[in-house]
């Protein structure tokens, strides 16, 4: 058995742990964008900062030619064509 008996994940094998993981969407990113906000009172430069603040655990990747963008305005994350 793998990981934590009694934690999230109890008994997941790795082929079904990485799709979970892979379950950050712009959603949990804009919550996560507005929690920092909320902490600094300033949105972060970089998205980075999320991470690093532990608001994320990590980045996802984002779709092939796009990228992650805050929105300072709208106070989001969008995905935007390279």
């Amino acid at each position: 058995m793998l990981g934590n008996p009694s934690g999230p994940g109890a008994g997941v094998t790795p082929k079904v742990a990485a799709p979970l993981r892979a379950r950050i969407g712009l959603k949990d990113m804009t919550a996560a964008l507005k929690a920092y906000r909320e902490k600094n009172n300033k949105l972060p430069q970089e998205l980075e900062k999320l991470v690093e603040e532990g608001f994320l655990p990590y980045l996802p990747v984002p779709p092939a030619d796009s990228v992650f963008e805050i929105d300072k305005k709208a106070v989001e994350v969008k995905i935007v064509s390279k």
